[in-house]
């Protein structure tokens, strides 16, 4: 996985604690957002916080990122700022950063192993039915295998900075890789 998966996280749980401590009319990072020449105002905030990554892990994060936002606004996209701000504040003030940072690193997770493999179980499949199940299940594993990393982070009492960060990441991948393993033995 790429080497920018971790500043990225940072990036973002450092935003998003802005966020909740200043309030998003206060945000630099959603006002440059705003500026963008593209009208869809989540797609031009989750380029901005992933503005370091590039080549597939920018496409994978950039994915990633939306579809976060877009769960937590309800599946609503081309919302301006402030009808963004409501929405995301209400997800923050419900659901809190711990369970933004699970989702968007399960679907981070998610998108890069089936990027990886989802060809293979599509040469796999029985039908279109196994092959949904089978995307089923990868992505279960990895939104456990978030959830335990983050639940171990979290109970660490670390803070999150860069090495920590680079520690969550390289252990999510290390179980995902060893639930690989066990599945191809």
């Amino acid at each position: 996985m790429g080497s920018t998966v971790a500043p990225t996280v940072l990036r973002i749980n450092k935003w998003i604690s802005s966020v909740q401590a200043e309030g998003l009319d206060a945000d630099r990072i959603a006002a440059k957002a705003e500026l963008h020449r593209n009208a869809d105002f989540i797609e031009n905030l989750a380029e901005t916080l992933i503005e370091q990554a590039t080549g597939t892990d920018r496409k994978l994060l950039l994915k990633s990122l939306q579809e976060t936002f877009l769960y937590c606004v309800g599946f609503e996209s081309n919302l301006t700022r402030s009808q963004f701000k409501v929405r995301f504040t209400r997800y923050l003030n419900r659901e809190g950063l711990p369970a933004f940072m699970v989702r968007f690193l399960s679907l981070h997770f998610f998108n890069f192993v089936w990027f990886e493999v989802g060809e293979s179980f599509r040469t796999l499949a029985w039908s279109s039915d196994s092959f949904v199940k089978d995307m089923e299940a990868v992505e279960r594993i990895c939104q456990k295998i978030v959830a335990s990393g983050w639940k171990k982070f979290d109970q660490s009492g670390q803070v999150l900075d860069l090495t920590t960060a680079g520690e969550l990441v390289r252990s999510i991948e290390q179980q995902l890789r060893g639930v690989q393993a066990a599945q191809t033995h």
